[in-house]
Parts: structure tokens; C-alpha cells; sequence
């Protein structure tokens, strides 16, 4: 019964046990490197990234069980609802486990941490499976498991569950090595659970497992000559075709929602933030400070105030092991003199992992050239894929191909640990395998910092239990507002899912920081104002965050103000205050832009925050009453002259001729009360500067005409 399941299936005779003991050493590990987390499972918990992919799980286990087919338009960024979840990672794969925690313990914080727990058990685990497939060696096998499992570059990503779960990746190498040689449905249906769970876990991952197994399968098909005649075979195209074809069925409404988001909002990432996250090389003997070993040494490089994205140190025994299994230092008789040679014994096997390891590591160091400190203008691969790879401008750090660097090298220490002990009794294995594994958990040693717990279920504060209990789906922002308690405001909202003015994401609308800007000033009129306009119902204020005398001046102007505000619920430090809607007193602001669609990024042009618009964009305006107002922007076409129409509910505003330098444009707009949409349209279309020959170009975004200094008054 056991041989017939076949995804976990034995590699030889016996290694049930042997896989069961590995298993348990694996979580016993893991145990001892992050503790004291197994003590807390439930409740440890940083604001941040942890807190905010804690309510992506939370968010994904709620849709689905109430409303699927809303999945990514989530409670965040308030009004803006559309396609929210798409602003960073979806985390779907994840939520297959995520799922029956929250469901049976209502714990997502256990949920999250489980999942993280379990992606040093099963990187472990999976790579002790590849490597076994390769050299049958069970101790070097759990060796390159170690490396995978407990590596500089997953320490310092602590705080990054999508990037913790590269679980998957040797698992399909595995099957596709298997696959390959074989021929067979099984080993292609194993592989394509596990791509398509690595796809679904990480959008960066994503990309670098493509790449990985595209790699991996063109240099078996260079090195195997009868492997390579399956490429003619009917049969092989056939699964090949479906394999795609299945993917992509899957992955595909998954993805819609971020091409959607590039589309409307310009979430992409600039040459600039690739290069600010490049990885130096230098950087691959750069530790996080909280390293036992060399965190200390580590700690004067400019790179370590954001360690967590360049930090990439493999460590020297991974390195010497490598090139142990590689190469033999020898002498030899040349010419009647001894001389010493270096012999390189890597096998094919070693060679491919070699060229998907180098491969990783030219691409982690993005562009430019970035040199133990100096930057060189010298064009590296990873610009082109950047311009020119659909999906790779939605990431912005090149450094994060280490992780590959990291998968290629736990195969090569391994073939060294193997080169090393094969011919040593069995006692002397165990020794000489135990050593290393302690050098290399020293090297990699991180004392994980947990910064704090966090309330669930019960212990949550009273306002959010209260808030559960309010009925209605109605809008709320909570005071004060900055990147970390917005991660805590989200955290909260798991227990009562109202929507939220306050978001933290990946990418973050371009209207957010003015927003919250605003909303700060509360109880001013043009907060209230705001507050009104986008259907806020309740404004919640903790106290405990503001200072004495900022508190002292909210709460006497609010008094100020009854008619307009009210005091809705007291629970000790945290206040609920209604906003009024049927009374209007207050001088509102008449318009206010609240979102933007169809720009790319932001460019700086002489100060300027700038944008370019592809052949149609609109300007998304609230107005507090029916009236008249005038919008008020500079424009420049791109290469050529061009018009843009100018529009507001159906109607026509405006035509304008675009040269080629800025000109100001100033355009009469009839708003209603509420929402209103203006459209801008490009008639004559947009063009790629890389089509352009003149222009010597690679950029490869569509531009028609730039804006700035838009506003409507």
C-alpha cells in the first residue's frame, strides 16, 4: 500500500525509517534555530511583514469561505477596494495549510507560524530527498539539507513567509529530473503539484524556479543525447504542451489581479530600486548582525542597515566543500619539475548545478555592477529581463536570487561531504558528517529576534470585539496612522473585516500617504471633510500612541465640534468617534483626487513627481457638491505630437494639442456629487522607445504623454 503512494514514495529500500528519522532531525533543528518560537506558536508575532502576511492568510481563509470570487478585493486602502490583495502577495499555497488551523483553532497567528516553521522542515527535508535521488549518500544528502534549510539568506528573511517557502523547489527538480529520464504521467503530474504550489507561494520564486527548471532542463538535454531524441517523440510534446497548459489554467486568474493593478495604478518598479537592491559582491561574505559568528564583523558595512536584503554569506565550510567535491589539488611531473594542478572532477551532474549557481549569482547583482562598494557602468543581464521579461518589473530585488545561489550550492557541499567520506567506515562517516554539519549550523547561526506577541481571539483589545458586533459593512480609519500600527490596524481587522482607510502593502496607492496626511489632522474641517466624502463611519483613536498634549488638543477640538462628531464608544485608552453625515456645517473642500489609473511610476524630473500615461488613464476625483471645477495639469508628449481628450461622466471636455515640452493645460470639468471619473485618452496611441531605433533605447513601456502638478480646484 505504502509503494503505491507515490509523492512520497521511498527512494531505495528501507528509507522509510531513514526519511522519518531525517524528518525528525529536521524539526528538532528547526526547533533549536528559532527558538523560542516553538513556545509561543500562537501568539509570537512582529508588526510588519509578519503582521500584514498574517492577515493576507486570515483574508484568504475568510474569502474563500464567504465570498471567493471577491478573494482579491479586500477590507485595505479604503476606498480604493479593487484589486487590494494584488498590491503584494496573494499567499494562496500557504492558505492550503493556513486553512484548517484557522478554521479549527481561529488562530491565524498559529497559522502563520506553523507555516514558517515548517518551511525549514520541509527545505530540509526536500533537499535531503534531491540530493539522495542524486548520489545515494544519506549523509551527505541530510548535509545539503542543512545548508538549504538553515542558510544566511533564509535567517535574514525571517520576517518573509513568502520568501521562507521555497520549500518546494527541490521537490520539483526531483520529479523533473525524474520526469526527463523517464517519460512517465506520475513523475509529470508530481511535478506539476509541485511547481505550481512554488508558484503560488511567492511571486519571486515564481520567476526563479522557472528559470531554475529551465535551466536545469536545457543542460540535460545538452549533456544526455538519448534524452535529447524524447524532444521529437510525439508522446513528449504532448505532456509537455498540457503540462503548460495546466499551469497556466491555474496560475493565470491568479495573476489577471497583479496585470490588472500594473495596468491601472503604474505598480512597477523603477531601474533605480534595482539597483538600490542589487546585490554587491561583497555582499556573499555579509552576514545579518544578529550572526553568532560573523554578525559582529558584518556590522560596519553600509548594506546592514537593511540586512535582511543582502545578507548572502554562504559560509566558508559550504564553500570549501563545493570545491572540495570540484576540483583536486595534485602534483604533477611537468617538464621534469613538479608542479601543482588543479583537476576538475565535477561530474554532469555537479556541472549543471555549477551553471544554474553562477547563473543565480550573475543575476542577484541586478544592475549595475555594484563591486565591494563601487558601482561600475557595466550593463548585467538582469537589466534586459527587466525590460523586456513580462512580470519582472513588478520586483524590485535582485539580491533575492541568492536563495538559488543557496539551492545550487546545498548540491555541491553535498558531492564534496560525499567525495570526502566514501571511502571511510561507517563510525568515521557519522563523525566526519556530524562535524561538518556543526560548522556549517555555526557559520549560519542566528539568534531570531521575536519582537513582541500579539492578542488573538478573546484578548484582542475590547474596541475590535466591539467593532465585530457592530453590524453593517461600513468604513473606519484608525488614529494615528504610520507603517507600523497600519500593519497592527490590519492585524485587529482579521476579527471584524470593516473596511479600512489604513493599509500596508508591497506597493501602496500613490494617493495614501496625502490621505493619511490629512485624516492626521483630524478633527480639522478638511478631515472631516474627507471623511465624509469617502463614507467614513468611524474614526478610532488609540490614545496610547499620541502624546499627552496632542491628545489634550484632539479631544478639546472635537468637543468644539459636537455636531459634526460624536462620541460613539470609550473602551480606556482607545476612543470611537461617529461622523455626522446628515449635518454639514463644515466649509468642506469642494474636490479631491483619490486615485489615479493607467500611469506608469513616478519619475523625478527636475523635482517633479512625473508620470506617463499609456493611451488612456483617469484621474478618479471626489467632489463634496455638484459644481464646476478646473483641472490643472502640464503635459508632454512622448516623441511625437499628439492630443488628449479630455473627459468627465461621458461627456467631452476638452481636446488638446500635446507638443513634445511641457505645456499647461487647463480644463473647465462638470462634477456631480461624490465620485466622478475623468478620463484622458491619446487618440493617436502610445509608442515603446525600444521600437524606436533612433532612440537607442531598452525601455519597453507604451508612452503617449506625461503628466504633473495635476489638480482639480
Amino acid at each position: 500500500m505504502i509503494r503505491k503512494l507515490n509523492l512520497f514514495r521511498v527512494i531505495k529500500k528501507g528509507s522509510i525509517r531513514t526519511n522519518l528519522t531525517v524528518v525528525i532531525l529536521y524539526i528538532i533543528l528547526t526547533m533549536v534555530l528559532t527558538f523560542p518560537l516553538i513556545l509561543h506558536m500562537d501568539k509570537y508575532l512582529d508588526l510588519g511583514d509578519p503582521a500584514f502576511n498574517t492577515w493576507v492568510l486570515a483574508w484568504d481563509v475568510h474569502s474563500l469561505t464567504t465570498d471567493p470570487l471577491n478573494l482579491f478585493n479586500t477590507n485595505i486602502f479604503y476606498p480604493l477596494t479593487k484589486n487590494t490583495l494584488a498590491f503584494s502577495e496573494h499567499l494562496i499555497a500557504d492558505m492550503l495549510v493556513a486553512f484548517p488551523v484557522i478554521i479549527i483553532t481561529h488562530n491565524p497567528i498559529l497559522a502563520y507560524n506553523i507555516i514558517l516553521f515548517l518551511s525549514f522542515v520541509l527545505s530540509g527535508f526536500g533537499m535531503f530527498l534531491l540530493i539522495n535521488y542524486y548520489i545515494k549518500d544519506d549523509y551527505s544528502a541530510f548535509l545539503g539539507g542543512i545548508v538549504f534549510a538553515f542558510c544566511t539568506i533564509r535567517f535574514a528573511h525571517i520576517g518573509h513567509l513568502q520568501l521562507l517557502t521555497a520549500q518546494w523547489m527541490p521537490f520539483a527538480l526531483l520529479y523533473l529530473d525524474k520526469f526527463l529520464h523517464k517519460g512517465d504521467s506520475k513523475n509529470l503530474a508530481i511535478l506539476y503539484v509541485f511547481y505550481v504550489l512554488q508558484i503560488l507561494s511567492c511571486w519571486y520564486h515564481a520567476f526563479y524556479i522557472t528559470i531554475t527548471l529551465g535551466v536545469y532542463t536545457l543542460c540535460i538535454f545538452m549533456i544526455n543525447k538519448d534524452l535529447r531524441r524524447n524532444l521529437f517523440q510525439h508522446s513528449f510534446q504532448i505532456k509537455s504542451i498540457l503540462f503548460l497548459i495546466c499551469t497556466l489554467a491555474v496560475v493565470a486568474p491568479f495573476a489577471y489581479p497583479y496585470i490588472q493593478v500594473a495596468n491601472e495604478y503604474g505598480f512597477t518598479r523603477t531601474l533605480d530600486e534595482v539597483s538600490f537592491y542589487s546585490a554587491d559582491v561583497g555582499e556573499y561574505l555579509l552576514t545579518p548582525i544578529n550572526n553568532l559568528v560573523y554578525g559582529m564583523p558584518s556590522y560596519p558595512f553600509p548594506a546592514n542597515w537593511n540586512f535582511s536584503e543582502h545578507s548572502l554569506f554562504p559560509g566558508i565550510t559550504v564553500i570549501m566543500l563545493s570545491l572540495y567535491g570540484i576540483f583536486l589539488l595534485m602534483k604533477l611531473k611537468l617538464d621534469g619539475k613538479n608542479r601543482l594542478a588543479l583537476i576538475n572532477l565535477s561530474n554532469k551532474m555537479q556541472n549543471i548545478y555549477i551553471s544554474i549557481a553562477l547563473i543565480a549569482f550573475i543575476l542577484s547583482l541586478g544592475y549595475p555592477l555594484h563591486f565591494f562598494g563601487h558601482i561600475l557602468n557595466i550593463d548585467l543581464p538582469y537589466k534586459y529581463l527587466f525590460e523586456y521579461l513580462p512580470g519582472f518589473k513588478s520586483m524590485r530585488v535582485p539580491s533575492r536570487f541568492g536563495f538559488i545561489v543557496m539551492l545550487s550550492l546545498s548540491v555541491l557541499a553535498a558531492y564534496g561531504l560525499n567525495r570526502f567520506i566514501e571511502s571511510k567506515p561507517k563510525i568515521k562517516k557519522v563523525a566526519i558528517s556530524f562535524i561538518f554539519v556543526l560548522l556549517i549550523i555555526s557559520e549560519s547561526l542566528y539568534i531570531p529576534v521575536f519582537g513582541g506577541t500579539m492578542p488573538v481571539g478573546r484578548e484582542i483589545p475590547d474596541v475590535y470585539q466591539w467593532l465585530a458586533n457592530e453590524s453593517g459593512d461600513f468604513a473606519i480609519v484608525e488614529l494615528p496612522s504610520e507603517l507600523y500600527s497600519d500593519s497592527k490596524y490590519m492585524y485587529y481587522s482579521i476579527y471584524h473585516w470593516k473596511k479600512l482607510v489604513n493599509g500596508y502593502s508591497g506597493f501602496v496607492p500613490d494617493t495614501y500617504s496625502e490621505t493619511m496626511s490629512t485624516l492626521m489632522s483630524f478633527p480639522s474641517n478638511e478631515s472631516v471633510g474627507l471623511l465624509k466624502m469617502i463614507g467614513v463611519k468611524y474614526v478610532v483613536i488609540h490614545t496610547k500612541n499620541m502624546d499627552i498634549s496632542q491628545w489634550n488638543h484632539t479631544n478639546a477640538a472635537i468637543k468644539d465640534n459636537p455636531n459634526e462628531i460624536r462620541l460613539r464608544k470609550n473602551f480606556g485608552e482607545d476612543y470611537v468617534y461617529e461622523i455626522n453625515h446628515s449635518y454639514s456645517n463644515i466649509a468642506l473642500s469642494n474636490t479631491r483626487i483619490y486615485g489615479t489609473t493607467g500611469y506608469y511610476a513616478y519619475e523625478d524630473w527636475l523635482g517633479i513627481p512625473t508620470r506617463w500615461m499609456r493611451a488612456d488613464g483617469t484621474i478618479n476625483v471626489l467632489s463634496a457638491e455638484n459644481r464646476t471645477a478646473n483641472l490643472s495639469l502640464q503635459a508632454q508628449s512622448f516623441n511625437r505630437n499628439r492630443t488628449l481628450e479630455i473627459s468627465t461622466g461621458g461627456a467631452p471636455a476638452a481636446q488638446v494639442a500635446v507638443p513634445t515640452s511641457l505645456i499647461n493645460v487647463n480644463v473647465p470639468l462638470q462634477l456631480a456629487k461624490g465620485e466622478n471619473t475623468v478620463r484622458l485618452h491619446v487618440p493617436e496611441g502610445c509608442e515603446r522607445p525600444c521600437d524606436i531605433k533612433e532612440l537607442n533605447s531598452l525601455d519597453s513601456r507604451c508612452l503617449s504623454v506625461a503628466v504633473q502638478n495635476i489638480t482639480v480646484a
